[in-house]
């Protein structure tokens, strides 16, 4: 049974997927607070994997606030992270709302055919492709390693050659220029969500 001390946390069941922990952090180093919290969350996620192999837990951390007043904010935050945390960072198991940073601003639910499209304009076309997962990955391995022909056929076990029509025809097919800093942002942004968007079409 895990057992934390009152005057540290108090344990809410929200519903069945959902616990919510209020913890009082006056006692920590401002600069250390996030820390100390995820170091608390982890030792509790270690203790629940005994009793629940396989599971598929997360924890979003909200914003540390000051007035109580606020925690509604700070738990709205804490679950953005999660939601949002789910395709930003697919390996963490615990994730601050200030990680997320601009992605913070984006609503889930916007992932529908219809906002999917309108809102990622710049890779929605590839969708349509009979080669879509080539050109998709192309796409993710050439612009994490910076715009790099060589690098990106290396990790992808190809000649350069071949990246460099790809890259040339996903540019044609999304009529985009990724020489233009805001157009590759646009492209990066719309690969972290494909996923999913494809199962949301599902």
């Amino acid at each position: 049974m895990l057992r934390v001390p009152k005057d540290e946390a108090i344990f809410g069941i929200i519903d069945d997927n959902t616990i919510a922990i209020i913890q009082d952090v006056s006692n920590i180093n401002e600069e250390d607070i996030i820390d100390r919290v995820k170091d608390n969350i982890r030792d509790i996620l270690n203790k629940i994997q005994k009793y629940f192999e396989n599971n598929n837990l997360r924890v979003g951390i909200g914003e540390v606030i000051e007035d109580i007043c606020k925690i509604k904010r700070s738990y709205i935050g804490a679950l953005k992270a999660i939601e949002m945390g789910h395709y930003i960072y697919p390996e963490k198991k615990i994730i601050t709302f200030e990680e997320l940073g601009p992605f913070g601003l984006f609503r889930i639910e916007n992932i529908d055919s219809k906002g999917f499209e309108n809102n990622f304009k710049s890779i929605y076309p590839l969708l349509k492709e009979s080669n879509s997962d080539e050109l998709l990955t192309t796409l993710k391995v050439f612009l994490e390693s910076e715009s790099n022909y060589n690098i990106s056929a290396q990790k992808l076990f190809l000649h350069s050659n071949t990246i460099r029509y790809r890259i040339s025809k996903i540019q044609e097919i999304c009529k985009i220029n990724l020489e233009d800093p805001i157009e590759r942002l646009k492209a990066e942004i719309g690969l972290k969500f494909i996923e999913a968007f494809k199962k949301a079409k599902e």
